[in-house]
């Protein structure tokens, strides 16, 4: 007996770009093929070692991203002046 084609849903997402929203649906059928759907627009089929690929591009622009956000904070936290709160060494509850 032949195997059957399969597809198997993985998720769906909302995906939020400068100028639409796309909903991004992942799907992988038994023929070792995923397919992600961003809405009606625009499909890619790919395989096991591409995804490897996307997701090792993806993950590499997240870490560049985040690194970029804890940069600004750095230099935003540099610019701002620090609370000077005086607590007299000669109260107990100050130490």
């Amino acid at each position: 007996m032949a195997n059957k084609y399969v597809i198997t849903n993985i998720g769906k997402a909302g995906i939020v770009t400068e100028s639409d929203r796309y909903d991004v649906t992942v799907d992988v059928d038994s023929l070792g093929v995923a397919t992600v759907n961003f809405g009606s627009s625009f499909s890619l089929k790919i395989g096991y070692n591409d995804i490897e690929i996307l997701e090792n591009m993806l993950n590499a622009a997240r870490r560049h991203l985040e690194d970029q956000a804890i940069d600004q904070a750095g230099t935003v936290a540099r610019n701002q002046p620090l609370p000077f709160i005086y607590k007299s060494p000669d109260k107990p509850e100050n130490w």
